[in-house]
């Protein structure tokens, strides 16, 4: 049944899982079905869109935060698009007898994750994706190694011209 899913489907789903101001998009030229919906995440107001690609349910829905910066630089999220990264989809098997559950299941851990960002739950998952996390940042600089790296953590000095 992939690919079966309509943006109506979807705005259903999401509106029982009890987000809000949900509406219905344009679906992207690759067929993505997208809706956009309202959320409180630890109080706050986000706008969230989720997606379900053609080869849904045997694929994961897509979350995004928009704008992706809405609650601060997080871990998990990725910059400019707002992909919250909430299962590492390697060796994950899916129940696709139940579409509905496994939108509601990515709205939930989404959610969760999100959540512990506002908090500073996850601020060490940062090291994890160090360089996804570097990029995301507002101002940043760019340093150019020409030392050997020790194998051991030391303090290395920095000179700045």
């Amino acid at each position: 049944m992939a690919g079966s899913y309509d943006g109506e489907w979807l705005a259903a789903v999401v509106t029982g899982f009890g987000l809000t101001e949900v509406a219905v998009l344009p679906a992207s030229v690759s067929g993505t079905v997208w809706v956009r919906a309202s959320a409180l995440v630890e109080q706050q107001p986000v706008e969230l869109r989720v997606g379900l690609s053609v080869d849904f349910p045997a694929e994961l829905p897509v979350v995004r935060l928009h704008p992706w910066d809405s609650l601060g630089v997080q871990p998990h999220i990725t910059a400019g698009k707002g992909t919250v990264c909430y299962q590492d989809n390697e060796g994950l098997l899916l129940d696709q007898d139940q579409p509905e559950g496994l939108v509601s299941w990515a709205l939930e851990h989404a959610l969760a994750e999100l959540a512990k960002g506002v908090r500073g739950e996850n601020r060490t998952d940062f090291t994890e994706e160090f360089e996804a996390s570097w990029l995301a940042l507002p101002s940043k600089i760019v340093l150019h190694n020409v030392a050997d790296v020790p194998q051991q953590a030391c303090e290395l000095n920095v000179i700045w011209r």
